[in-house]
């Protein structure tokens, strides 16, 4: 994520407020690093909830620590002081693992391929009022089909784009 993407997901976690943000995606865990210091700092409560198969195929080994794993996932969270605030959860997305569970804020930057944006979407769009994509570019472009989709949902409105990542507001 480059720097205004940065800046644009705190804007949108702060903006989420109080209440559980999930994660679905979560490789080596540096956006629930962001959103936990994020609450932390800005004094709003409730968990980083992530949501990650960590399956084999994810990256190369060739990245510095080897494939994302849990370990070193809870280990990144340990080092920046942040574990008591976020709960991983080792699964899909779909079937959707968290039950009946609201989130303030839910950000996708899972697997990108076939239809998992899409399933994403109708995953998170009951779930919260606030929804988060990250990867909006020409080449990922099942990640695009969603957006068209969630951009065609009158219920929604776009709260702002930043490079490649982007956000929805349920409209009141």
């Amino acid at each position: 994520m480059s720097v205004n993407e940065v800046e644009f997901l705190v804007e949108c976690i702060k903006l989420a407020g109080n209440g559980d943000h999930l994660e679905i995606g979560s490789m080596w865990g540096g956006s629930a690093i962001l959103a936990a210091l994020t609450k932390k700092r800005n004094g709003i409560t409730g968990k980083v909830v992530c949501v990650d198969p960590f399956r084999d195929m994810d990256w190369s080994s060739g990245r510095p620590g080897g494939r994302p794993n849990p370990d070193i996932f809870l280990s990144n969270m340990k080092a920046m002081g942040v574990e008591d605030m976020v709960e991983l959860v080792c699964a899909y997305s779909n079937p959707w693992p968290l039950g009946k569970r609201k989130f303030s804020s839910i950000f996708v930057d899972g697997d990108h391929a076939e239809n998992w944006p899409v399933i994403d979407w109708h995953n998170s769009k009951n779930r919260t009022d606030l929804v988060i994509y990250h990867d909006l570019t020409i080449y990922e472009k099942d990640v695009m089909r969603a957006v068209k989709i969630i951009r065609a949902d009158s219920r929604w409105e776009e709260i702002g784009q930043v490079e490649s990542i982007a956000a929805w507001k349920r409209k009141q």
